[in-house]
């Protein structure tokens, strides 16, 4: 009655399978009323089309390409259905080898060859078959028998038995096994024991190596397991299992296989079962609700091999584990392990065993001691709702910023996670199958941050070299916040950051900077809110790819600044008068709120921060700008991390620090320190750089003693420094300007630079009999692109600044190799 109405649909619609070989490109065409076809006049690399429609079972025999020209077996005019009932007998292949069956050919749905209704097998590929790709393939219905089978049952003529023949290479991708018996069965379950036969005694089935199982679908397995292996090496990777009578995975003697990126999801019994020796790697997967009555997630039992084959080996790393019948894992004779082996950087989480164990990792945790097994970075947690997972409740286990798993892990061999995102963001790897990627304003919470001011950007973008000795300089040194400078100077120079075609230069350097080198963020500086135009045009540029833009946009305006210095006099000129500001610190700070509030609003609007730097506030200050923004970078430019009486660094005008905490908003805080030669260059010589944040943290008097109002309050979200060019290991270029009131500081030489605005030249007084000659005065604009270098003698000099524009520009003066003194001047 099924087929009647079948024929009747096509009658009404005028449908009709008559193709032609050559409508789907094909060599070889095989029509609806063929039931199998002999491909031993096919040749390596030609095309064999089945005709669409539906079909009780199909057979193909001696398909043989070679490895470079495989033929490939597709449906044709539509989706190809094998089996209609009870008699079906599925899809067999059998004496082939070098062939791709795909559902691809022709059609709208994915899966253009179905199999279903059978009981008495879906697809099978045996008779010494081997090196050959499945997919796009849909099985459903098949029922008393594996969906699919894979390899021979032992010969009295032995030509496919273990030691004669190998199945291998057998590749099987984008498969949907839904409402079947059993899953997929590849080798025999009785490798290595041999099958009795009654007439030429125990036969050993041969094995099968080489194969993977990727971006399948095991979808209601009701009545076995799903994935079953022996005797077999492979990989199975990227699949869903979910809802599983039997077992999801289970592997017999002598497998070798590694497990990664699968979600197990609603197992009656294991999530993964292992018996006898074998190599297993199971990483980056899921696995929920598996297990019932005391049925372990993962259960591992290392007996004594039957045969030759000897390594017993096991690491579990990077998997999420939650709500076990019994044990998350459970190992059965650990000891007889006899190669090295791991269970690290795992979430082990709501195990549920009856039985009790004294060993380590109970009650998420059985193994038995074992020399050759570590347990290390390991969370053991009883309910799911602590560990920070973005959606608990509907399987959605990917870590939020507030999860104690960021950053936790010990380092593996592992590059990626369960999604293929890159490991180790943040210089160390997650906890678990998710490696956390920031979502649009990322806190890190979890991460303390390690800035580094990145001076002379300019001349190391877009240089090869340069980018790596920064990158490698930052990931050595722990570094994972690098804020840049020039970028005006690199817009209008070099690369115009708002032309995709040129910005890819400082995209590629930032993905590059968050992938390979731990980099969770990078800021951009500037020194009012349209600074920033084209920052927010580059971020735009690349779409929602958090690798390629920027995380940071950090307003640095002295406001502060000495009123009779050159600083505050180019101020004054270029941004106060000409905006109606008062000339003074007054209207410099109201300037600078008024900018930093369009920026807040910007950062906001783009999905990211806003941060500033600041160096001497009051108190009215303080407060103000901690409701304007979501960091702040305060500056504790000393030469030691403690006071002559023992007292923590933390005490440098610490009075800053109280202001802010009076605010509503409570700002993050880190404090700057500066490596300058007359802060803590010298000092770095013989201490360890992370000395002075813990000083800060926890010394005398420190930060971690003081409870006044709301201090306790704010996120201490790690420290910065300031600055590249100045560690010592770092091949020196351009020298940033130093802020105003650091040049009230420098007293040690008593030389002073400046521009005399009658004689239009720069004057260098008092260079004594003291500094060594061969003395050379570097000058930059604003932007850090050398102008000029001259001789300087003693007594002093004269430089005719002419040729300059009237502007803002930096002296370095340098004396055997090192900078000796540095200032600001303004030139008019």
């Amino acid at each position: 009655m099924k087929r009647i109405l079948i024929i009747t649909l096509v009658m009404c619609f005028g449908i009709h399978y008559s193709f032609s070989q050559g409508d789907c490109g094909c060599d070889h065409f095989v029509s609806m009323d063929e039931f199998g076809f002999n491909a031993e006049d096919v040749n390596p690399g030609e095309v064999i089309c089945i005709e669409a429609g539906t079909r009780l079972g199909f057979k193909l025999r001696n398909v043989v390409g070679t490895s470079t020209q495989p033929i490939i077996i597709k449906n044709c005019g539509g989706d190809v259905l094998i089996g209609d009932g009870p008699f079906s007998f599925g899809f067999n292949i059998g004496q082939s080898k070098h062939f791709r069956l795909t559902g691809t050919g022709e059609g709208e749905e994915m899966f253009g060859i179905k199999i279903t209704e059978s009981n008495i097998s879906g697809l099978s590929i045996y008779q010494k078959s081997s090196d050959f790709v499945v997919d796009h393939i849909e099985l459903t219905n098949i029922v008393g028998n594996p969906a699919i089978r894979i390899g021979d049952d032992p010969k009295c003529s032995l030509v496919v038995n273990e030691g004669v023949f190998t199945m291998q290479n057998c590749d099987f991708h984008d498969i949907r096994i839904t409402d079947c018996s059993e899953g997929i069965l590849i080798g025999n379950p009785l490798f290595r024991i041999g099958v009795e036969n009654p007439y030429c005694g125990i036969l050993y089935p041969h094995s099968v190596s080489n194969i993977l199982v990727k971006d399948c679908e095991f979808i209601n397995i009701n009545a076995g397991d799903a994935i079953q292996c022996y005797g077999t090496s492979g990989k199975i990777r990227n699949n869903v299992l979910r809802d599983v009578e039997g077992t999801a995975m289970r592997f017999g003697t002598e497998c070798e296989i590694e497990v990664e990126s699968n979600q197990i999801i609603g197992t009656i019994g294991h999530g993964i079962y292992t018996k006898g020796c074998g190599a297993y790697d199971f990483s980056n997967n899921v696995f929920l609700n598996n297990g019932i009555d005391e049925v372990d997630a993962v259960y591992i039992d290392f007996d004594l091999p039957l045969g030759y084959f000897a390594v017993r080996q096991l690491n579990v790393r990077h998997n999420t584990i939650i709500n076990s019948g019994g044990f998350n894992i459970k190992i059965d004779e650990a000891f007889l392990a006899n190669e090295s082996s791991f269970v690290e950087n795992n979430i082990f989480c709501e195990p549920n065993p009856l039985m009790s164990s004294p060993y380590e990792g109970a009650p998420y945790i059985y193994i038995s001691p074992s020399v050759e097994f570590e347990l290390n970075a390991n969370i053991y947690s009883s309910s799911r709702y602590d560990e920070g997972f973005a959606g608990p409740d509907y399987e959605n286990f990917h870590l939020t910023a507030s999860s104690g798993a960021i950053n936790g892990g010990v380092l593996t061999d592992l590059d990626w996670d369960i999604e293929d995102g890159y490991r180790n963001l943040a210089g160390a790897p997650d906890i678990g199958a998710y490696e956390y990627v920031p979502l649009p304003i990322p806190y890190f919470e979890s991460i303390d941050l390690v800035g580094l001011y990145v001076d002379d950007f300019k001349n190391i973008l877009g240089d090869d070299v340069a980018e790596t000795e920064l990158l490698e300089f930052a990931q050595d040194e722990g570094f994972n916040y690098l804020l840049l400078y020039n970028l005006a100077y690199i817009h209008s120079h070099d690369y115009d950051l708002t032309d995709p075609e040129e910005a890819i230069v400082l995209a590629d350097f930032i993905e590059r900077a968050k992938r390979d080198y731990g980099i969770v963020q990078v800021g951009a500086v500037g020194e009012k809110d349209a600074s920033f135009d084209k920052i927010e045009t580059f971020n735009a540029l690349f779409g929602d790819n958090w690798f390629q833009k920027f995380d940071v946009l950090n307003l640095e305006f002295e406001f502060w600044a000495n009123e009779d210095s050159d600083v505050f006099e180019y101020y004054c000129d270029t941004y106060l008068t000409p905006g109606g500001y008062a000339c003074t610190n007054e209207g410099a700070f109201d300037f600078y709120v008024d900018q930093l509030e369009l920026i807040d609003e910007r950062s906001h609007e783009m999905g990211i921060f806003s941060e500033i730097y600041l160096g001497k506030i009051t108190e009215p200050q303080g407060i103000e700008l901690g409701e304007n923004c979501d960091r702040i970078l305060l500056h504790y430019y000393r030469t030691s991390d403690v006071y002559g009486d023992g007292s923590s660094i933390y005490n440098y005008n610490s009075d800053r620090i109280k202001y802010i905490a009076l605010s509503d908003r409570k700002p993050a805080i880190m404090p700057i320190f500066s490596n300058r030669e007359y802060h803590m260059g010298p000092w770095l010589l013989l201490n360890d750089m992370d000395q002075v944040m813990e000083t800060w943290l926890n010394g005398v008097d420190a930060y971690v003693d003081d409870f006044a109002p709301g201090l306790q309050d704010l996120n201490i979200a790690g420290h910065q420094w300031y600055r590249y060019t100045s560690f010592p290991d770092v091949e020196v270029g351009f020298y940033a300007p130093i802020e105003a009131d650091e040049l009230r500081e420098i007293s040690e030489t008593g030389i002073s630079m400046y521009a005399n605005v009658q004689s239009k030249n720069l004057v260098i007084t008092d260079v004594s009999e003291g500094i060594d000659d061969g003395k050379i005065l570097q000058l930059y604009s604003i932007h850090g692109e050398l102008l000029s270098a001259h001789n300087i003698q003693q007594g002093t000099n004269m430089i005719e600044m002419d040729d300059l524009a009237p502007g803002l520009y930096i002296c370095n003066l340098i004396s055997e190799g090192r900078v000796i003194e540095t200032t600001k001047v303004v030139y008019q």
